[in-house]
């Protein structure tokens, strides 16, 4: 989570509830996880776990703005505005670009 994108005065509680949820979906994991594998088997498990993996990963890539570059102020503003320095890139030229720096730091040329 962003914790830059949202303004100061809620930030503490925010990245709060955030973790919480992240732990939750942790103990779902934990508990779901071996039922699952019992149910489908290894490589099933995996695929599905590689699926929810990219589902979140694209949802990041849509829902996240960019705040590379920006100040504390600049990055927080965007929760109030919406509107601040907007990504020029569609969505296939940002997955693109994401997936070949990926790549790139698995080849070891980044």
């Amino acid at each position: 989570m962003k914790n830059e994108l949202f303004p100061t005065n809620i930030r503490g509680t925010v990245t709060g509830f955030g973790t919480e949820v992240s732990r939750i979906g942790s103990s779902i994991s934990t508990f779901l996880f071996p039922m699952t594998l019992n149910k489908y088997g290894l490589e099933k498990t995996l695929y599905i776990c590689a699926g929810l993996f990219s589902l979140r990963f694209i949802i990041s890539l849509i829902m996240a703005s960019e705040t590379k570059n920006m100040s504390l102020i600049e990055a927080s503003s965007l929760n109030e505005s919406g509107s601040q320095k907007k990504s020029t890139l569609g969505f296939r030229e940002m997955y693109k670009q994401s997936t070949s720096t990926i790549w790139s730091y698995f080849r070891g040329t980044a």
